[in-house]
This record gives C-alpha cells, sequence and structure tokens, in this order.
C-alpha cells in the first residue's frame, strides 16, 4: 500500500500507471508459458513419449499403479518360491543317479537367472532384478553344496562359504535386503528338499553354521531383522527335518547346532535396547531350541522330556544373571528372565503333580508381585495376577473331595500359601499406593475375594477326612459351623487390624453365610444337644464381634 492511501488519499496517477504496467506484463509471461508447453506436449506425443503434461481425469487406468506396486511384487515372490521348490525336487531326483547333471543343472539355473536379471534390470522393477540376483547366488551355493562328491567336505564348506560371503557383500553394495533374502532361502530351500543327500551330519551342519554366521552378521550390520528371522527360524526348521529323517544320527553332533544358534542370537542384536522385533526373534529362537531339545531327549533320553522345559528354564535364567553383569549386554537379562519365568511356569505342569504346581506358580506369582510393587511395573503385576487365578484353579482342584490319593497336608499348605500371598500382595499395594487400572483392579480383587473364600472351602474338605480322629464325640456339621464363624471372626480382626474394610465386610458377610447354615441345614443335620450347642455357639461368636465393633472405634 503506497504512502497515498495510508494517509487516506487516493493514490498517484504515476503509481496506478505502474502497477497496471505489471500486470500486462505477468499476464503476457503466462501466456508465454503457455505456448511453450503446448510445443513441448506436441513434440513428445510425436516422437511417442509419455503422456500430456496437462492433468486429465482419472480414469481406468488408475488402479494398475496399485497392481504395479503390491500384486507385482507378490507375483514375483511367490514365482521364485515356487520355481526353488521345483529345481529343488528335480535336483533331488537327480542326485542320486546322475549327481554330475544335479550340479550342472543347478548351476545352468543360476546362471540363467543372473542372466534375466541385468537384462530385465533397466526394463522392470530394480526389486525383480535383486531377487532374481539372490536367488542364483543362493543356487550357486546349492551346487557347492552338492559339489562334496567331488571334492570331498572341506572343499564344498569353503566354495559353499566363499559364495555366501559374496551374496552377503552384493546385499549389502546394493543395500537390499532382498538379494540377501532369497540367496539364503535358496540356499536353505536346497538343504530341506534334498533329503535324498546322504552327505552326513558334519557336512549339514557347516553349512547351516556358514549360512547363519553370513546372514546374521549382514542382518545386523544393516538392521534387517527379516534376514535375522529367516536364518535363524530357517535352520532351525532344516534341522528338524534332518532329525526327522536321519533317526541314526549322532546325539552329540546333532545336539551342536541347536545349541550354536541358541547361543548365538545374543551376538547378532546390537548393543542397545531391544525393540519389539529384536524380543520377538530371541522368543522365537527360544521356542525353537525347546523343540530341537524335545526331539533329541524324546529319541535318545525319554525320561527326561518332561523335565526339559524346567532345565531350559534354568538355562535362561542363568543367562540373564550373567548378561546383568555386563553394560552393553544389561538389556538382555530381562528378555532371559521373562523366557525363564514362562518356561518355569509352563514346565511345571509335567513332570510334577498338580497340588505341587499349585504351590510353584503361588511362589511364583509372589515373587513377581513383589517385584513389581516396589519398582512400580505393571507388566510384572500383570503378570502376578495370571498366575495368581492359574493357582487358584490348581488349588481348587487339589481339594475336591475324590482328591485322596495326596497326603493329607499338601493340599492344606497350597491353600495356605495362596492366601498369604494373595494378602500380602494385597498389603503391598497399599503400603506403595499403587494406583491400579480397571482391568488390573478387577483381577486382583478377584484374587482376593478367592483368597477369602478358599480356607472355607479348604475346612469344609479336610472336615470329613479327619473329623472322626480329631473331634470324635461332635457331628461334622457342627465342626463344620464352629470353623466357618471362627475363620469369619478372625478375618473381621485380621481387617480391624490392618485397617482392611474389605477384610472386615468380608468377614461379616461369611458370619452371615454360617448364620443361614445354622439356621437352615443344622436343624435337620443334627439333632438333640448338638442342634442347641450349634445356636449357642453361633451367638456367642456373633455377640463377640459385635461387642468388638462398638468397643474400639478405628
Amino acid at each position: 500500500m503506497s504512502d497515498h492511501e495510508l494517509k487516506g488519499f487516493p493514490p498517484a496517477a504515476s503509481e496506478a500507471a505502474e502497477e497496471k504496467g505489471d500486470w500486462a506484463s505477468l499476464v503476457e509471461r503466462m501466456v508465454e508459458i503457455e505456448k511453450r508447453l503446448n510445443i513441448l506436449e506436441d513434440k513428445m506425443a510425436s516422437t511417442g513419449g509419455t503422456v500430456p503434461l496437462t492433468p486429465e481425469p482419472a480414469g481406468p487406468g488408475t488402479s494398475f499403479d496399485l497392481e504395479r506396486r503390491i500384486a507385482s511384487p507378490f507375483l514375483n515372490y511367490l514365482g521364485l518360491l515356487a520355481l526353488l521348490v521345483g529345481l529343488g525336487l528335480l535336483i533331488g531326483s537327480w542326485m542320486e543317479a546322475r549327481p554330475w547333471a544335479a550340479i550342472v543343472l543347478a548351476c545352468l539355473s543360476a546362471i540363467a537367472l543372473a542372466v534375466l536379471g541385468q537384462w530385465i534390470k533397466g526394463r522392470a522393477s530394480e526389486n525383480f532384478s535383486l531377487t532374481l540376483e539372490g536367488t542364483a547366488l543362493g543356487l550357486v551355493y546349492v551346487a557347492c553344496y552338492l559339489s562334496y562328491v567331488w571334492g570331498g567336505i572341506v572343499v564344498s564348506l569353503t566354495a559353499g562359504a566363499l559364495v555366501m560371503l559374496l551374496a552377503m557383500k552384493r546385499a549389502l553394495q546394493r543395500n537390499s535386503q532382498l538379494v540377501a533374502t532369497f540367496a539364503l532361502l535358496a540356499a536353505l530351500m536346497g538343504t530341506l528338499l534334498l533329503r535324498s543327500v546322504r552327505s552326513g551330519e558334519s557336512l549339514l551342519f557347516g553349512y547351516l553354521a556358514a549360512v547363519n554366521a553370513a546372514a546374521l552378521w549382514s542382518g545386523r550390520q544393516k538392521g534387517w531383522i527379516g534376514l535375522r528371522f529367516l536364518a535363524l527360524l530357517g535352520s532351525h526348521v532344516v534341522a528338524w527335518f534332518w532329525y526327522w529323517s536321519h533317526p541314526t544320527a549322532q546325539p552329540l553332533l546333532a545336539s551342536v547346532f541347536p545349541v550354536f544358534t541358541f547361543v548365538l542370537f545374543a551376538g547378532i542384536v546390537p548393543c542397545s535396547p531391544l525393540s519389539v522385533a529384536e524380543a520377538a526373534l530371541g522368543v522365537v529362537n527360544s521356542v525353537c531350541f525347546l523343540a530341537a531339545s524335545l526331539s533329541l531327549l524324546h529319541g535318545y533320553r525319554p525320561e527326561l522330556v518332561a523335565w526339559t522345559p524346567l532345565i531350559l528354564a534354568g538355562v535362561h535364567g542363568v543367562w540373564g544373571l550373567y548378561w546383568r553383569t555386563s553394560r552393553s549386554f544389561a538389556h538382555f537379562s530381562e528378555l532371559h528372565w521373562w523366557l525363564a519365568g514362562v518356561l518355569f511356569a509352563v514346565g511345571l505342569t509335567f513332570p510334577l503333580p498338580l497340588v505341587a504346581v499349585a504351590i510353584g506358580w503361588t511362589a511364583q506369582g509372589f515373587f513377581l508381585g513383589w517385584i513389581g510393587t516396589r519398582r512400580k511395573r505393571i507388566v510384572l503385576r500383570s503378570a502376578a495376577n495370571l498366575l495368581g487365578l492359574a493357582a487358584a484353579v490348581a488349588t481348587l482342584l487339589v481339594l475336591r473331595p475324590f482328591q485322596q490319593d495326596l497326603p493329607q497336608s499338601l493340599p492344606l499348605l497350597a491353600a495356605a500359601a495362596f492366601c498369604a500371598s494373595i494378602l500380602f500382595q494385597h498389603r503391598w499395594l497399599q503400603q506403595y499406593h499403587i494406583q491400579m487400572g480397571n482391568w488390573e483392579w478387577a483381577a486382583h480383587w478377584l484374587l482376593v475375594v478367592l483368597a477369602t473364600l478358599l480356607p472355607m472351602w479348604a475346612v469344609s474338605r479336610e472336615i470329613p477326612l479327619r473329623g472322626e480322629t480329631m473331634f470324635p464325640s461332635l457331628a461334622a456339621p457342627l465342626v463344620t459351623s464352629v470353623l466357618w464363624a471362627s475363620y469369619s471372626v478372625a478375618l473381621c480382626l485380621v481387617g480391624w487390624f490392618w485397617f482392611s474394610a474389605f477384610l472386615r465386610w468380608m468377614g461379616v458377610a461369611l458370619l452371615v453365610m454360617t448364620t443361614l447354615k445354622v439356621f437352615l441345614v443344622d436343624p435337620v443335620a443334627l439333632s438333640g444337644f448338638s442342634r442347641i450347642l450349634s445356636f449357642l455357639l453361633l451367638s456367642l461368636f456373633l455377640l463377640l464381634l459385635s461387642y468388638l465393633l462398638q468397643s474400639r472405634r478405628r
């Protein structure tokens, strides 16, 4: 805005003429640019180039872009996988009668795919070319694997290791995980499908070790989590397939590879906090190691199969303690402890009776609840709640009336341990002022209710078993009423001194339930003086509790 306009006067004539000149020059430039664009479009159309640069409304060809980006790679990967399976089956069928033909076929297939990848490089998607190159390198590795029939194991493994290093080098140069992945996939597919090859366990495990070392090293260099998943999981699958198809394999040599792969996990993850994918990689590795251990022990030491999860839990616990002292790998310790806890909880169900399982789950939940409360970790407290619910179900099953094949003290011990564990956890939550969410609150109070009701269930079970020896002159319903009333009053007193309104109200509710039993059940089940004594004792407990509630104010 000019000075004239700022002062409230109309613009001067010279300024108005200057603005009109600027607009005219701008319009002339726009017209000139439009003419040049039209000339450029005419030239491109005459030479068979791309479509005109002016925007056009979206037509039916727009969906082709989605097909090119999604459907084309999917068909590419699926087609190469089918090609690898077919070549593997064909090479395996030729290996017994004509090994030279099988090796030549693998080499020629690799050359053909490499040439096709170079030819298609400038004509289609670059990813298509990279997958073909990786598959070709994997087939060369398979040819090296089969060349043991001519050069022996040492030459075969040396040539294979060089080829795999070349494949990983090409992947790093291209900065493409596809090259490394398809090279590894072709290498693993060769071992999996060539089941008729009797090359010996040493060649197989040397081959898998070389594949793992190269793939996991390159995966760590570039952070390729998919390649590491494929290396570990695929190698476990190949090893398991070898165990299944070669039952006479040497147990010492067969156990080397699962241990090697399990220990190798710590060396392939960067020295930084674990991501979700890397933690999942550790879980998959542990599950595969457990499966391999079960398979080996089932074939050689069947009596130890049931103890395998507990043994592996101990191994994870030792690893957790070991990595805790290292600054670089301290984040591994928590993962190992979580795996140890899960394996311990699951492993208890195999070799031990149900009452021992209930006590073990109670102890584990007690420990996790203590740690989670002190460190204010909701994950640990949630795990403690899950273990508490499982322990409650197991304890209820142990306390069934027809479960009489166990020592009489063990079910009572399981119930007492569960109740003490839950009450202590409840006390800790109040002491440390833990703020619970809705789900944690519901699970915790469900456990507290079960902990208060479980002793009455245990008492009801024990009276028919021990009533005749401990109370020979009293009827069983009378003893049940007395014990229920005593427990209700004791619960009120504990809630009184712990400042817990919940325990006090639970005691009152259980005493009301005992009162209903005395008024409705005992007159029918008892007779004579026992019926009178039942009412007198109930009145004594009710009056005592009423006096305590009125005389002391909290």
